[in-house]
Formats: structure tokens, C-alpha cells, sequence
């Protein structure tokens, strides 16, 4: 770096040096592990910063030296993030690309396991059920009652683009739903604490085709459609809370299932 350039960061406000470095390192997160044009860039602003505050980056002190590290790069980024006080939600910084070895594409495998949610109050719950399903290859998701479809951009935040790759549908009548997936020979499995409901832990996958239904965040699935269910599981939790996130609760029982799935396949 010239010495214009560098009598030109000189110049410039802390905050707005950190501003700048911390765009820099959010461009290091997105392009790793390609090429990075900008180190000198970079290292110039850490070092003016060190200057002007020894105490508070002195943890960079040998950030130079070591620049090439990907976790040297977070770390500072991080640091920064905290600095000015940024409120980041998961899609801000998470990669959404999909790695590859030795150049090949990642084979997609898809299960006849389907998702059902039902009166899903919350957007970005429903966006994190998406990218669960792409993720243990859910063939289908059905959408009942109020819950959110895909054209909420709520859901896009939290999907990271996996409801584009899901296969989706919104469903009216509930019980017309599970009467057709009984034909096609699907075991539907609700996830409730029921005085009559199972352990997961304890469930036996024995079907080819499973549909496992979520409920309201607060008030579950009603006891009277429990009635549509073949089987009713629960989490065991050891906490004073009784319940678990939807998306969370999916995902428990559904690596579970899904496993067993794949298995016996």
C-alpha cells in the first residue's frame, strides 16, 4: 500500500476505520477459500487501530503475521461485530454454499418422510423447519391452518433458501390431508406430551412413509384431532420447561426417524 493510501486511513475517524475493517473481514468470510486481494488492506487498517488503542486490539497485535488463518479473520470479526454493537441474526453470517470434494456435486437423496404444520404462528419458525427438511431430505412439507407459506419473506430469512428446494404444499382441510396420506400408506406420527404418547427415544421405525406432525407453539396440537394420528411422541425433557421450539422438536425426532429410514432402506 502507498503512502497516500495509507496517510489516507491515517486520516481517517476510529469509527470510521472500523467500519471499513469490518467490511473487510466480512469480504475474507464470503470468498474463503478463494483468493483475497486486500490483506495489505486490511492489515493496514488493524495496525493504524493498534496505534490509536493498544489496550483494546492489542489481541491483533500479531494479526499480520498470521492473516492467511480463516479463524484469525472471525475472531477479529467478531470483536468488531461486538464493538458496534451489531444485533446479527444466523442469516447474516452464515454460508448458504455448498461445499464439494474434489470438485464433484452434492448428491441430494430425498425419504418418503414428510413434514405437517399445523396453526405455526411464527414465520421464521416455519423458515427453520424448511431448511431442516431440505437438510434430512424431507420429500414434502404440508402448511395447515394460519401457518406462513413460502411468500412470507419472514420465512425466507430463516430458510436460507431451502424452501425453494422443498417441496411444498398448503392444505385447507386438515383431515382430508391425513385421510389421503393413510391411502398412500403414510404412518403419521404426532409430536405432543400426551398422557398416552411415547417416547421417541422408544419408536421403532417400521414404515417406509412417515409424516410427522407439529402444532401451535403454545398450545400444541388440539387433543381432539389427535384422533388423525397413528402414534403420539413425545421429547422427554429434564428442564421446568415442558416443550421445545417446533423447529427444534422436528429436529430431534426427525434425525431420529430419518435415520432409521435411510437404515432400512
Amino acid at each position: 500500500m502507498d503512502d497516500r493510501a495509507l496517510k489516507k486511513i491515517e486520516a481517517m475517524p476510529s469509527d470510521r476505520l472500523v467500519s471499513i475493517l469490518y467490511a473487510l473481514t466480512k469480504s475474507w468470510e464470503q470468498v474463503w477459500p478463494n483468493s483475497f486481494d486486500e490483506l495489505d488492506r486490511l492489515e493496514a487498517f488493524v495496525q493504524e487501530l493498534n496505534r490509536r488503542d493498544q489496550a483494546k486490539y492489542s489481541r491483533f497485535l500479531n494479526y499480520a503475521s498470521k492473516v492467511e488463518r480463516l479463524q484469525d479473520i472471525i475472531s477479529l470479526s467478531v470483536f468488531l461485530e461486538r464493538e458496534q454493537k451489531l444485533n446479527l441474526k444466523e442469516n447474516d453470517f452464515l454460508s448458504t454454499e455448498v461445499h464439494k470434494k474434489d470438485g464433484a456435486s452434492k448428491e441430494t437423496t430425498k425419504i418418503d418422510l414428510f413434514f405437517v404444520l399445523d396453526d405455526i404462528r411464527s414465520a421464521f419458525n416455519v423458515g427453520s423447519v424448511f431448511r431442516l427438511a431440505e437438510c434430512i431430505g424431507v420429500s414434502k412439507v404440508y402448511l395447515c391452518g394460519y401457518t406462513a407459506t413460502p411468500e412470507n419473506s419472514k420465512i425466507e430469512k430463516s430458510a436460507m433458501g431451502t424452501e425453494a428446494e422443498v417441496d411444498w404444499e398448503y392444505v385447507a382441510n386438515k383431515a382430508e390431508l391425513f385421510r389421503k396420506l393413510r391411502e398412500q400408506g403414510v404412518k403419521i406420527l404426532a409430536l405432543e406430551t400426551w398422557e398416552d404418547s411415547q417416547n421417541y427415544h422408544d419408536y421403532n421405525v417400521e414404515d417406509q412413509k412417515i409424516a410427522l406432525w407439529a402444532g401451535n407453539e403454545r398450545f400444541g396440537i388440539d387433543v381432539d384431532d389427535l384422533a388423525f394420528a397413528d402414534q403420539v411422541l413425545h421429547i422427554p425433557l429434564y428442564g421446568n420447561k415442558n416443550s421445545l421450539n417446533v423447529a427444534q422438536a422436528l429436529s430431534v425426532v426427525g434425525f431420529h426417524v430419518s435415520h432409521q429410514m435411510r437404515v432400512k432402506k
